[in-house]
């Protein structure tokens, strides 16, 4: 995975050493370097977002320092209200089930942010007027969290740098789950986050 994440950020660079190069071979007028200095600063923009996600995926290997004891309903409270923002931008109904408390093993901002990604990307590959819906139930001494709603998903170019980016965020969710001995699983209309409970 890491390996794939830096060759993603090989073109950007590459990008940016060429017309930074070739802008020095010879004088240019100035729109040609405001030219150059644009492309470059555009690429110095894809690189940080790609620096951004694979410090991500980096760090989901290390359980964290904050590691403890955390309620995943309050975690799925918290990011209910930010699933609705980007479900509402692409047209996609969202719905958000936790009842009572469910206490795992985790650092709080880490699962949060795990849980976020792939809450995100169900719902941004959702197709519009469609629906997604997040569940969590406790069941025997795991707590799971299911991503399922309807199965009409839009295409996605997997060769757009925003996919990449897509494929090495969720990539560091895996990561982060499996660190703290979760399990995910992709079903039919989704996935299905299986976490054991703090005993």
């Amino acid at each position: 995975m890491i390996s794939e994440a830096f060759h993603t950020l090989n073109q950007p660079l590459t990008g940016l050493h060429c017309g930074l190069e070739i802008a020095l071979q010879k004088p240019r007028s100035d729109d040609e370097y405001r030219k150059r200095i644009g492309d470059g600063v555009d690429n110095a923009g894809v690189i940080l977002q790609l620096v951004r996600a694979i410090r991500q995926l980096v760090e989901a290997g290390d359980p964290g320092e904050r590691f403890g004891t955390v309620d995943l309903a309050l975690v799925l409270s918290q990011l209910e209200g930010e699933l609705g923002v980007v479900a509402e931008a692409v047209q996609v109904k969202v719905s958000v089930h936790h009842n009572g408390t469910c206490k795992v093993m985790a650092d709080p901002l880490k699962l949060m942010a795990a849980i976020g990604t792939l809450a995100d990307e169900r719902i941004r590959s959702a197709g519009a007027g469609t629906s997604v819906e997040v569940d969590m139930e406790v069941v025997g001494g795991h707590a799971t969290v299911k991503f399922g709603g309807d199965s009409v998903a839009s295409a996605i170019d997997g060769r757009t740098l925003d996919s990449k980016l897509a494929d090495i965020r969720c990539n560091a969710a895996y990561c982060y789950l499996w660190s703290i001995g979760g399990q995910v699983e992709a079903t039919g209309t989704g996935l299905v986050i299986t976490l054991p409970l703090a005993s």
